[in-house]
């Protein structure tokens, strides 16, 4: 991961009513907010994506038995659609 900033926030004022103030503009290189004498400047970095580890056998093996037939589907459908909630955190009690 780099400590460099990704882009940038800024305010600047309106062109056209030097009164108003344009808040929260996104830009990707620093040179756009010296043209537009921009202030209240606030880097934006990057974080890596949580890694998701796959379910072990034995997760698997206790969703399997924690798990009820439910809505008239197969039962090992909803073991499959538990573990894949909770492999992916979408879910958590079966």
């Amino acid at each position: 991961m780099s400590n460099e900033p990704v882009a940038w926030m800024y305010d600047f004022l309106n062109p056209d009513n030097r009164e108003e103030v344009i808040r929260n503009w996104i830009t990707q290189t620093y040179a756009d907010i010296t043209r537009e004498k921009g202030f209240n400047v606030r880097p934006l970095y990057t974080h890596p994506a949580p890694q998701r580890k796959p379910l072990t056998d034995e997760e698997i093996w206790k969703i399997y038995d924690e798990t009820p037939e439910t809505n008239g589907k197969p039962f090992i459908l909803n073991v499959i659609r538990v573990a894949i909630s909770r492999a992916t955190g979408q879910g958590g009690a079966a």
